[in-house]
């Protein structure tokens, strides 16, 4: 199985990689956003049995006292349970890649950034002072009251496939070379969300830029490589991605005392609407009509459908091979898994998790603890802090009540506490009563 996840995420790295070229070949990528992949870096953060990376971003960067500032969200390194939100017990920059030793952070060292109510935002920064970090850059920051709808933005980050690979220890290179991004335009700005349930609504900007788990915390960017939003939330099978805007980093900073880069460079214009109302805006009535009446020219209107063609061109081949790679990975893991054996899995027929579906890659703890496999709530009836136990042993899954109060129960019959069964496919296993069971498929 370790090897079907390697290759998996092998190839479907290929694939994003295939696609960013001939998006970039499309349209082609300002070369100060591509740099910015200098101030990227990968979080990682561990609690209980659950870990999980993400992304952030330099605003601060001193090489000479080896002193940086990070941005990343406040989800990346907290985990909600028991109605409240807590630190990760454990919180790091991966450097160069998972083989080798991460840059330990200090919880002391984050603060989470505040709005003027003093409420906890969907934001943190960290303080770091590691010679590790030493060439990257900070990235300039822009406020939002000059973004308009249209432009083009890009998000940076370290999609989420890498977790997959990552969660059996795998190398998951994380330098900047290793930063993908995508490109988008915004859509709607001015609109609130929050991702946690403690984190206040905040202000976001509304794109097209894609980003998934992986890319949280890291930044948006508008093409002069300025920070806009740090990329929060999407929506499923849907072009609506959210990024907590910038002002909320720049008034802590300032606050704080923290030296940064503001980008202060005037609003680019992107389209000849655009241009023509500035045009207007300083030119005398006589000419403002002439201008309103003047057709495009026959150089502009070849243009943009030329920019037209090469985009769907770019769109349709992408579109072409993306289908083909997703074929051969289909392939391929049907191919691996009969000689690996086929990974046990089990669905909830009733309670909590009725009809998810889960499987099992090594042990696997139910019960209502914070730091168990799959957790309950806390009021689960019948269910103890950690109930029991699956376990895959080679294809094999066994099951072990862990001295529960109200027992575990398989096929209707109570099991030996601390004693492994093996279990087959068809299976019912229940949780102190029958109100929370699992199938084995």
């Amino acid at each position: 199985m370790k090897k079907i996840k390697q290759t998996v995420a092998l190839i479907i790295t290929l694939l994003l990689s295939f696609s960013l070229n001939l998006t970039a070949a499309a349209e082609d990528v300002p070369e100060v956003v591509v740099e910015s992949r200098g101030g990227v870096v990968r979080i990682y953060a561990e609690s209980g049995y659950d870990a999980f990376v993400s992304s952030g971003f330099i605003i601060y960067a001193d090489d000479e006292n080896l002193d940086y500032y990070i941005v990343t969200n406040l989800h990346a390194v907290t985990m909600e349970y028991y109605g409240g939100l807590h630190w990760c017990d454990y919180v790091s920059v991966i450097y160069e890649d998972s083989s080798s030793a991460d840059i330990e952070i200090e919880l002391s060292d984050i603060t989470p950034i505040l709005d003027s109510d003093g409420k906890k935002l969907d934001l943190v920064i960290i303080k770091v002072h590691d010679y590790r970090l030493k060439g990257y850059k900070a990235l300039p920051l822009r406020n939002s009251d000059t973004l308009r709808i249209g432009e083009s933005v890009y998000a940076l980050g370290f999609p989420g496939v890498a977790d997959y690979a990552l969660a059996d220890g795998d190398n998951v290179p994380s330098t900047p070379d290793d930063v993908t991004f995508t490109a988008g335009i915004i859509s709607k700005l001015d609109v609130k969300f929050a991702e946690t349930g403690e984190a206040e609504a905040e202000i976001t900007v509304q794109h097209t830029a894609s980003i998934n788990s992986g890319n949280s915390g890291g930044p948006l960017l508008d093409k002069n490589g300025a920070v806009i939003g740090v990329n929060t939330w999407g929506i499923d099978n849907s072009d609506l991605y959210y990024s907590g805007i910038a002002d909320y980093i720049i008034a802590h900073c300032e606050t704080n005392s923290i030296p940064i880069k503001l980008w202060d460079g005037a609003p680019t214009t992107t389209t000849a609407e655009e241009t023509t109302a500035t045009t207007v805006t300083t030119t005398a009535p006589a000419e403002i009509t002439e201008i309103e009446t003047a057709p495009p020219s026959t150089e502009i209107i070849q243009a943009v459908e030329k920019d037209k063609m090469y985009t769907s061109y770019g769109f349709y081949i992408t579109c072409f091979f993306a289908v083909i790679l997703i074929v051969f990975i289909i392939l391929l893991i049907r191919k691996l898994s009969k000689r690996g054996g086929k990974t046990p899995r089990i669905i909830g027929t009733a309670g909590q998790y009725s009809k998810q579906v889960y499987g099992v890659y090594g042990k696997m703890t139910i019960g209502r603890a914070p730091n168990v496999s799959l957790k309950f709530q806390i009021h689960t009836p019948g269910v103890s802090d950690v109930h029991c136990e699956l376990e895959n042993i080679d294809g094999a899954l066994t099951i072990t009540d862990r001295i529960s109060t109200y027992g575990t129960f398989l096929n209707g019959k109570k099991i030996t506490p601390g004693q492994p069964i093996i279990l087959k496919r068809g299976d019912v296993f229940c949780l102190g009563s029958n109100s929370v069971e699992f199938k084995v498929m």
